[in-house]
């Protein structure tokens, strides 16, 4: 695992395959680590390159003089990405999501195909007709900065966890998976900073010209299909596809679902398992 030192900074990631580039860039409480299946299914034909964002894995944890923006993030991907020639392609899921748009906007015509799957900019609800959507995630917001300024990650996580796994994902939840997640979300108190930035405009990426496959559950968070309607709505160009279960966690619950979408729309077909349902 590559590790790179920029003054204070240390930022790892993975580096595997050869032939056009692929970045995959994991959401909030994961890690690099997230991508294992879909990174060995691609590898035998991409090379795969995975960061870990701040705080996660190796990656120092965000100690910016100012709250964290999502451009950022997106500089930690450009770092890693630095050294790839030809055209990169950009998979996200929700915090990643956002993450990956704003690091197609800083690489521009570099980049080659995007798949998000529900993107998280909540500062979009602040707006006429998403208002209870908008209170929703600011009552969270209010309860991760709360409690995680206290250190107490155990009631973050409680509620990190119903909210973006489902009603009932905490109480079915081992104590060692319990603990594993309390002790991956202390990043998050920052990202909040950075989904909920008021200067984010939702018109942020008119300029980007990548194809892009914007992919949500049918069962997900209102909130999260708020904001992939408004997105739909700004970039109606963009190729959109339903998976019809297993909510905002779809990446990391159902990945060989969710893999085939990224596959497809990459086309990169590989040999499907005659065993396995995708819809």
């Amino acid at each position: 695992m590559p590790i790179l030192a920029k003054g204070r900074l240390n930022f790892d990631y993975t580096d595997e395959g050869e032939g056009r580039s692929v970045a995959l860039i994991h959401s909030s409480a994961s890690s690099n680590r997230q991508w294992q299946t879909l990174a060995s299914a691609l590898k035998s034909r991409r090379r795969v390159i995975a960061p870990n964002l701040f705080g996660y894995g190796a990656t120092s944890s965000w100690n910016g003089p100012t709250v964290q923006k999502v451009s950022d993030q997106a500089a930690l991907v450009c770092a890693a990405l630095e050294h790839v020639e030809g055209p990169i392609d950009l998979v996200g899921h929700s915090f990643g999501a956002l993450v990956a748009l704003e690091t197609a906007l800083v690489l521009g015509d570099r980049v080659g195909k995007l798949v998000l799957f529900e993107p998280n900019p909540f500062a979009f609800l602040d707006r006429p007709g998403y208002q209870e959507f908008y209170a929703e995630v600011l009552q969270l917001h209010q309860h991760v900065r709360e409690h995680g300024l206290c250190g107490d990650w155990l009631i973050v996580a409680e509620r990190f966890a119903d909210y973006f796994s489902g009603e009932g994902s905490w109480a079915a939840m081992s104590i060692e998976r319990r603990l594993a997640l309390a002790a991956a979300l202390a990043p998050n108190l920052h990202e909040w900073d950075a989904v909920m930035d008021r200067n984010l405009s939702v018109s942020r990426w008119k300029t980007m010209t990548a194809p892009a496959l914007l992919v949500w559950a049918s069962d997900t968070r209102s909130s999260l299909r708020a904001v992939t309607a408004i997105l739909h709505g700004e970039y109606p160009h963009w190729e959109s596809s339903q998976i019809e279960r297993g909510g905002h966690m779809v990446p990391l619950t159902r990945p060989r679902v969710f893999n085939r979408h990224v596959e497809r729309f990459l086309e990169i077909f590989l040999e499907p398992n005659p065993a396995e349902k995708v819809s």
